[in-house]
């Protein structure tokens, strides 16, 4: 298990998420880590943001559920300070 796995996994018990959150937060990092083949400490801001409109544009799925796979990897970002980019650049992605 990677050092920013262990971290989101760590977070999400201390802010008491529930069992099916844990679950589907986790789902959503596994998705983006399979997405490139890379372990999520080596994305950049641009690849996440290119997952994303994967998610919108390739595989059409709904905003309320790409919403999800946004506040998660914010959420990663913001709480354990991974070397992505910046986090007002993935939330510029949100404005538009």
């Amino acid at each position: 298990m990677t050092k920013l796995r262990e971290a989101v996994l760590l977070e999400m018990r201390l802010r008491g998420l529930s069992p099916r959150t844990n679950e589907s937060y986790v789902h959503a990092l596994e998705e983006l880590a399979r997405y490139y083949w890379r372990p999520l400490e080596s994305l950049t801001c641009r690849e996440v943001q290119d997952f994303l409109d994967h998610l919108i544009g390739g595989r059409k799925l709904a905003w309320s559920t790409t919403g999800r796979y946004m506040h998660v990897t914010a959420e990663m970002i913001r709480k354990t300070q991974s070397p992505l980019d910046t986090l007002g650049e993935l939330c510029e992605l949100r404005k538009r």
